[in-house]
């Protein structure tokens, strides 16, 4: 006998967990004030909370310093401690300051489920469950507090456990990663398009389309507002190179395996004001090369762990970007 299997898209059929009553009353008259630290800890799944953060996107966030930090589980923003996925009927097209009543579920926790409920319906996740792990609420009521835009934090202001990025260490695939950085700020200063282009996948045999390459010629060396163009001249310029850090879930097993890759990849960062040093990034997502920023970054991978490994650059703009700090 053949068994018919079916394709369910499920972004909120996998709320049915073990509190329905709670669900359909979850109103301001049965919510229970909850902070992040406890809903994202020990606050029961399916509990109806009240809960104030800031919506960015798919993630509801404690404050501005949440993008910064580390999760403690792969692929689970919750598992910082700042960090809740959202579903909600309301869209906010910037960082706005809500509050929320809804109900407090688990990805994992509410696919597994959702699979037990009906085993023949095959359920695929969207939205929010559909990238990551870990606890997510599902707004039923949302109060709109306000814009609440964010700034981007400096070292000094993080302190030491924010962020994923630290300058490489010494060694040779600093010293690697140095000798290419160096060919790629003498050919932007120089204007040399050919050599760039060759860094990022073009030229014979390359792996950029020539749109591709257009967009990066023009980020780099046409665009008045790009961070690349105080770049272009003779001035004096800083230079950072830096490294991601490891997750603080990495185990003996996820060394091994990134060791493994022969290949190493670094973010180099340039600028020209005299006060650099306390103006790098310290997230990969701040290097994002949008106008306003007080440097310039590239992405550097390594093929291989030999002197004559070759370096490819990747220069991208985000489409958008936390606001400097003033």
């Amino acid at each position: 006998m053949l068994t018919r299997i079916t394709f369910a898209l499920a972004p909120l059929a996998l709320f049915a967990l073990s509190a329905p009553a709670a669900a359909q009353d979850c109103d301001a008259a049965h919510a229970t004030a909850a902070t992040f630290a406890q809903a994202t800890g020990d606050v029961p799944l399916g509990s109806c909370i009240a809960i104030e953060g800031i919506v960015v996107g798919r993630t509801l966030v404690a404050d501005e310093r949440a993008r910064y930090r580390p999760a403690t589980r792969e692929n689970d923003p919750s598992s910082s401690g700042a960090v809740l996925g959202l579903y909600s009927d309301h869209h906010f097209e910037a960082p706005t300051r809500v509050r929320v009543i809804g109900i407090l579920f688990d990805c994992d926790a509410a696919a597994a489920h959702a699979r037990a409920a009906n085993p023949q319906v095959i359920t695929m996740a969207i939205g929010y469950c559909h990238y990551f792990h870990g606890r997510t609420f599902r707004a039923r009521v949302v109060t709109d507090l306000g814009p609440a835009p964010l700034t981007r934090l400096l070292r000094a202001d993080a302190g030491p456990d924010l962020g994923n990025l630290s300058p490489l260490s010494d060694g040779d695939v600093r010293r690697q990663m140095a000798d290419a950085v160096t060919r790629f700020i003498i050919a932007v200063r120089t204007g040399d398009r050919t050599a760039v282009a060759a860094m990022h996948g073009g030229g014979p045999g390359g792996t950029r389309s020539p749109g591709e390459l257009a967009e990066i010629e023009r980020l780099i060396f046409e665009d008045a507002t790009s961070p690349f163009a105080a770049l272009r001249g003779t001035g004096d310029v800083s230079i950072e190179i830096f490294g991601w850090r490891a997750p603080l879930w990495a185990d003996a097993d996820w060394h091994a395996a990134r060791a493994r890759t022969g290949t190493a990849e670094a973010i180099a960062c340039f600028s020209g004001h005299p006060n650099a040093a306390v103006l790098w990034p310290i997230d990969s997502r701040d290097a994002d090369n949008i106008s306003g920023r007080p440097y310039a970054c590239t992405r550097i991978t390594l093929s291989g762990t030999g002197a004559d490994a070759p370096a490819s650059f990747d220069s991208q703009q985000a489409r958008s970007g936390v606001a400097e700090p003033r």
